[in-house]
């Protein structure tokens, strides 16, 4: 399943890659505490990654290491390969 939120303009944008929904969810919440820091989207695979990357703006990408069938490495590739400012 792959969220996105609304944004907050003055803030870093964030994307989050976890398979596991409790990483996801309690890294956002962490991190949207933060005043110059809003988790605009998450995903929880490469494909739904890539997906987010094309169609949401971020500034930052938080991508966990070992995604099920994935590689984090492979898409931290993937994902500068086609944005190359994240």
């Amino acid at each position: 399943m792959t969220q996105c939120l609304q944004s907050a303009p003055e803030n870093a944008r964030i994307l989050i890659v976890d398979d596991h929904p409790i990483v996801r969810e309690g890294m956002a919440m962490f991190l949207n505490q933060q005043s110059n820091l809003f988790v605009c989207c998450m995903a929880e695979n490469a494909a739904d990654a890539m997906t987010r990357t094309c169609t949401h703006r971020h500034d930052l990408a938080i991508v966990d290491m070992s995604l099920n069938r994935d590689s984090g490495l492979d898409l931290i590739a993937s994902i500068r390969h086609q944005s190359a400012d994240i």
